[in-house]
């Protein structure tokens, strides 16, 4: 079972990834979407580029990977 807060934030991320940031940013960069985990107050993890960058590519979340966690 998932972890909800986490999974919350997975989605989040991934949300703003693949809509935009809002009607005016459809296309959102890896640095505009640290700012708004900034903004938001989000766990600062998700601060750096590098962790989100990362975070969109982790194959578990993409469902390409079985973990026993």
């Amino acid at each position: 079972m998932p972890h909800t807060i986490d999974a919350d934030l997975v989605r989040t991320i991934f949300n703003l990834y693949a809509y935009g940031i809002n009607s005016t940013i459809r296309q959102a960069s890896i640095k505009l979407i640290t700012i708004e985990c900034q903004k938001r107050g989000l766990r600062k993890y998700l601060h750096s580029k590098r962790n989100a960058n990362k975070l969109l590519k982790e194959e578990a979340y993409l469902g390409e990977k079985t973990t026993n966690k």
